[in-house]
């Protein structure tokens, strides 16, 4: 069945392609009335949420889309159990299962997927999937990320993926699960030293390469130098700034243009670049995307527009009109079947870079703190006062508890790279974490300036 319903939404995916946009727009028009009327019937909070603006199960498809309620993260954590549309699960099982190491990249009663993200804002934050969404998105992510041959699928192939790895995140968690008889995958840490890393990769010799554009790129360099030797027909970048300087070293590196995709926990795949292209296309057949100005109007092509997402497929944990961190810049041409956007903005995390009591100094990703998912904690903010003393700041509970699992996960962290004894860490419960008066947001990560 799991076999029958994978090729089902291969099928799917890849005749939506070749569609005419009128037919695109039908079938997203088709699928949000769906899962509007699905919440109407089985969300308690999307009930009392849209009866308070007037939508109800006899009026809701008269009510334009565009007055339709927004809801954010802090809404989806405030009010989880209520958005839910099924009664066997619930928040705290669900945190209490993804903070087991055991249980990072399994599945809950064998029926839910569970992904944790902080994200760039540094929320916590915590996604739930049941098996048949979960179906859709590993079908979006075997035929949307570049060229795709309906052989392909039944071929052996090896899969290499580096990036943050000791969690239930989105991409380690995706990849794990796709580990079937004709997919072999071979997840590398980032924090992991690089010279492991180049050796597992040069012993499995991957057919395709993903990761955060940062690493992809740092392997890049060690192919260049002739430390790392393989040959991967297809490279895909997520997770940060695919920049053009990092795009010209992978492509010299390994021949071959590496795929831009857009991807989020909240959705896991949102757009990826058109092969022989340098825009991405919004895989609106499963979700519709929003644009929006300051006053929350669809932008014309060639502005930036925040993102207001719907998940179509998510029957479990639906998000209808959800307000995302970044932004997309709408491309001025628009000639595809599907909207095209240029550039993902706002994705970028800084580094930080610590001293060992040697005198060496160790540079980690940023995506390694803030993809970190500590229960109880509401926001997060990471402070380097000098290259040896990291201040971690939260809000949530005054609970030892929380303390003490923020310590062990960064403590493991730091392992990977020799540095725990090395450095300080001063962890600090405080009732606020500033904004940016400018851009009402905060920053994640705080990197030392000498």
């Amino acid at each position: 069945m799991k076999l029958i319903s994978m090729l089902h939404n291969i099928r799917e995916i890849r005749k939506n392609m070749t569609l005419p946009r009128e037919d695109i727009i039908k079938i997203q028009n088709s699928k949000l009335e769906k899962i509007i009327e699905h919440v109407l019937k089985n969300s308690n909070f999307y009930k009392r949420y849209y009866e308070k603006y007037g939508i109800t199960l006899d009026n809701f498809r008269e009510v334009p889309f565009e007055n339709y309620p927004l809801i954010n993260k802090e809404i989806l954590k405030n009010n989880f159990d209520d958005i839910l549309c099924t009664d066997d699960i619930n928040k705290e099982e669900l945190e209490n299962f993804v903070s087991e190491e055991k249980n990072w990249c399994k599945k809950y009663m064998d029926k839910y997927m569970v992904i944790t993200s902080s994200g760039s804002t540094g929320s916590p934050s915590i996604f739930v999937y049941d098996n048949d969404s979960w179906d859709v998105i590993k079908a979006i992510a075997i035929t949307r990320t570049g060229k795709y041959q309906p052989m392909e699928f039944f071929r052996k192939h090896r899969i290499s993926f580096i990036g943050a790895t000791l969690g239930s995140f989105a991409a380690v968690t995706l990849l794990k699960d796709l580990s079937m008889r004709n997919y072999l995958v071979k997840t590398l840490d980032a924090s992991d030293p690089l010279d492991e890393n180049i050796k597992a990769l040069n012993q499995f010799k991957p057919d395709t390469l993903s990761g955060y554009s940062s690493s992809v790129s740092d392997l890049a360099r060690e192919q260049i130098n002739g430390n790392l030797n393989i040959a991967p027909k297809k490279i895909i970048c997520s997770a940060d700034l695919l920049s053009p300087e990092k795009r010209a070293i992978i492509t010299e590196a390994f021949k071959s243009d590496p795929v831009n995709l857009y991807a989020a926990s909240e959705s896991l795949g949102v757009a990826s670049q058109i092969p022989g292209r340098d825009e991405l296309y919004l895989f609106e057949d499963f979700y519709k995307i929003e644009l929006v100005d300051s006053r929350y109007e669809e932008v014309s092509p060639g502005k930036t527009g925040e993102i207001i997402l719907t998940n179509l497929f998510n029957y479990t944990l639906p998000l209808i009109r959800y307000e995302m961190e970044d932004q997309l810049k709408k491309s001025s041409c628009q000639d595809f079947n599907f909207t095209l956007v240029d550039e993902v903005i706002g994705r970028s995390v800084e580094n930080l870079t610590f001293e060992k009591k040697d005198g060496t100094r160790i540079e980690i990703h940023g995506l390694q703190f803030v993809s970190m998912y500590f229960k109880g904690v509401k926001k997060v903010q990471y402070i380097q006062e000098d290259r040896n003393t990291l201040i971690v700041k939260y809000t949530g509970k005054n609970d030892l508890e929380i303390k003490n699992d923020i310590f062990s996960q960064i403590s493991k962290l730091l392992e990977q790279y020799n540095l725990k004894e090395s450095l300080n860490i001063k962890i600090e419960r405080v009732n606020e974490i500033a904004s940016d008066p400018f851009t009402e947001k905060y920053k994640t990560i705080i990197p030392y300036t000498s």
